[in-house]
């Protein structure tokens, strides 16, 4: 009979939890990051140790801060650990720069669990630049464009309202040059550049005129015949500009010639 009764009151001192303590389960830390685990360069970013259980950690528990093991202090400008009252444990990283990627992790009373832990990327925005925007392209021809690509992951063509095929285009990273083949005449008008990364995306548009190769052709013909007639008539002025210097010349000479005689008779 005793043994039952200490073995009762055993299991009575085991399960019982004193108001205020946190159980066994609700114990596990837990570390939130406030958006997704990747964030944009510049913005502040936001950490708060919990309990698994969503509940805040008291403020008379002590919680260290961890990146990539090594424990955060609070002596740079940029950094905030901020311990309040009914208020969730909080680290704030204000500013972020991408040397600020890592991992993350909690400690609350030299308690620590493998779910504490919380990887952020801190990444740069996209960036699209067209230095020009309109282009003039003959059909069935190629159209390279310079385009300066900064921080995008990935990006698309649209004309319109339709995705142009993958295919049909290429961007040479080297050069910043994107290259559209087999331009045709549906192909004129307005473009957008559709460029993006893990925190964003940017957009540029540029617009297109497609010229037939007929109207090329006669054009190039007008353009040399004017550019014969031009060379005719630059040719010809020439000419008697030299026969009028001849005619001076000649004039001249006879005029002393006259001028001399005069004097010997004189």
């Amino acid at each position: 009979m005793v043994s039952r009764v200490a073995s009762l009151l055993a299991v009575l001192v085991c399960t019982w939890v004193s108001p205020g303590v946190p159980s066994l389960q609700s114990s596990v830390l837990r570390v939130k990051v406030l958006g997704t685990r990747y964030q944009p360069v510049g913005h502040n970013i936001l950490f708060q140790c919990v309990y698994a259980n969503g509940s805040a950690i008291p403020v008379d528990v002590n919680v260290l801060w961890e990146k990539d093991g090594a424990t955060i202090g609070s002596h740079s400008d940029r950094v905030r650990i901020v311990q309040r009252a009914q208020a969730h444990q909080a680290l704030v990283i204000m500013n972020s720069i991408v040397s600020d990627s890592g991992r993350y992790s909690c400690v609350a009373g030299g308690q620590q669990s493998p779910e504490v832990e919380i990887t952020v990327v801190v990444v740069p925005e996209p960036e699209v630049s067209l230095p020009k925007k309109n282009f003039t392209c003959v059909s069935g021809e190629s159209l390279f464009i310079n385009l300066i690509l900064q921080n995008v992951a990935a990006f698309r063509l649209t004309t319109g309202r339709e995705d142009i095929s993958q295919e049909r285009y290429h961007y040479f990273s080297r050069n910043s040059t994107l290259v559209i083949h087999s331009m045709q005449q549906s192909d004129d008008g307005e473009w957008t550049i559709h460029a993006g990364n893990a925190v964003g995306f940017q957009t540029a548009n540029f617009s297109v005129v497609i010229t037939d190769n007929t109207n090329m052709t006669s054009d190039s013909s007008r353009n040399s015949n004017v550019g014969l007639i031009v060379g005719v008539t630059v040719g010809s002025l020439m000419l008697l500009l030299v026969l009028l210097l001849i005619a001076l010349v000649l004039w001249w000479r006879r005029s002393r010639r006259s001028v001399g005689s005069y004097k010997l008779e004189g």
